[in-house]
């Protein structure tokens, strides 16, 4: 199963979801945050979410100590964060703290239907 790119570059990942009709997923997470490696470590790592998300998705990731005026645009106070956002800048689904493989897939695909 391939692996999940994130990039970190929102006008860019804007144009390639129009480009590619996909929705925004921003990860909002700190290297520190005990919760955030074990999204990395179980959640995110899981081949049906890797697949999902490679179909569905534009993927951004943010920390804290290195994009600070998008935790404050985005009005993100906790991490993990995970916000959906459709290319029109509409926030669909906004995810705070863990969340297991299957909850998370319910919970998009509800957001995304």
């Amino acid at each position: 199963m391939s692996e999940l790119i994130w990039g970190n570059n929102l006008n860019e990942a804007l144009k390639s979801a129009v480009k590619d009709k996909k929705l925004l997923f921003i990860a909002f997470a700190n290297p520190d945050c005990k919760m955030c490696m074990k999204m990395e470590e179980s959640t995110l790592s899981e081949d049906p979410v890797k697949e999902y998300f490679n179909s569905t998705f534009m993927l951004l990731k943010f920390s804290s100590s290195k994009n600070p005026e998008k935790y404050l645009r985005l009005k993100v106070t906790e991490t993990p964060t995970y916000i959906v956002m459709d290319t029109n800048g509409r926030v669909l689904l906004r995810l705070t703290g863990y969340v297991s493989a299957e909850d998370l897939i319910d919970k998009l695909q509800s957001a995304c239907s």
